[in-house]
């Protein structure tokens, strides 16, 4: 009886493991990642060129130094995360780096910021040669009978150029990299942008600073400051009038660390609806791609953007796409509403 009760236990395990079909796991995106540049050290007066590596996302990349600042001679291209250029001093420096995709994905280097050194030198007083300690323990050669030895002519260098051994050699990367639209007018400061201000020696009066809703942020001994409306290279000449109350000559700089200011929203029958980081250009296409494509019943033919101002403009995503009416393809500003009805 034990038996038979056994076998039909097994049999039913076995047929309902039979109709369970073995599970696929779902297909994932790499997730977007920036990594330090790989060199190590600069010299003054020598030619410098390392990439900061991205990978993940879309693959279309914008690079922006967020913390730190490089030394002179040296410049991060925001379109390739290039740091080039011929350094003027030496001198250790740190960095952090944040990439953003065209999605609007944004990653940094980490927590702990990237750093460059300048190359080691020997102590005051130790000769070259004692510089470096022999790395082998072989005898010292014997003098030979011979009169002379032979003498073998000098090898010149190679006559390439340093900076463009550096450059990425993959030519799709690049070309994507230049396709990306950089906005030329002067970035202003919103509500929930983060910054950094810092004060050359009084690091007291500096710090990290959100700025609030209000526009204003509140600094140690100045108390609020409007931030908002203002560039940064303006707010920096701001706090720095308000700090010679304080310290002779204040040496002071603003860095931002994240926009959030600068957004536009869609909402309608788009596969994502809500708000959209305006980092970079963004065309009416090119934010409809961001939300994942149309609904079913979407109509394409009439899709509205309103504006801060109270426009209205009309979108007919049929005829854009066919290479008819290219003007209606604008570049959105902050606070644009696209309804796709």
């Amino acid at each position: 009886m034990r038996t038979a009760i056994l076998t039909v236990f097994l049999t039913v395990s076995t047929v309902g493991a039979q109709q369970d079909p073995p599970k696929t796991p779902a297909h994932t995106e790499p997730p977007l990642s920036v990594l330090c540049a790989p060199g190590t050290s600069f010299q003054a007066g020598v030619p410098y060129a390392s990439p900061v590596i991205a990978s993940g996302g879309t693959g279309v990349y914008q690079f922006a130094l967020t913390a730190g600042a490089l030394p002179g001679g040296l410049a991060l291209n925001p379109a390739t995360g290039t740091i080039t250029g011929t350094p003027t001093t030496d001198g250790a420096f740190s960095y952090t780096v944040q990439v953003t995709d065209s999605a609007g994905t944004m990653a940094t280097t980490g927590n702990t910021p990237c750093a460059l050194r300048p190359p080691a030198k020997a102590a005051p007083g130790t000769p070259a040669a004692a510089a470096a300690p022999p790395t082998t323990d072989a005898p010292p050669a014997k003098p030979t009978d011979s009169p002379a030895a032979e003498i073998k002519p000098a090898i010149p260098p190679p006559d390439t150029d340093p900076v463009k051994m550096a450059q990425p050699r993959d030519k799709a990367i690049e070309q994507a990299a230049q396709a990306v639209q950089l906005d030329d007018h002067p970035f202003i400061l919103g509500a929930e942008d983060t910054i950094t201000v810092l004060v050359y020696g009084s690091p007291d009066f500096g710090g990290q600073h959100t700025v609030r809703p209000d526009g204003m942020i509140t600094m140690p001994f100045l108390g609020d400051i409007r931030a908002a409306g203002f560039a940064p290279a303006e707010l920096s000449n701001i706090i720095r009038e308000k700090l010679k109350k304080y310290i002779v000559d204040p040496d002071v700089s603003v860095q931002v660390n994240q926009v959030n200011s600068k957004k536009y929203y869609i909402q309608g029958e788009v596969m994502r609806t809500g708000g959209f980081p305006l980092l970079v250009p963004t065309r009416v296409l090119e934010a409809l791609v961001n939300a994942g494509g149309f609904k079913d019943f979407a109509n394409q033919k009439k899709i509205v953007i309103m504006r801060l101002t109270g426009e209205r403009l009309n979108f007919n995503y049929k005829e854009v796409i066919a290479g008819k009416k290219m003007d209606q393809n604008v570049f959105l500003k902050p606070g644009d509403i696209i309804i796709v009805k």
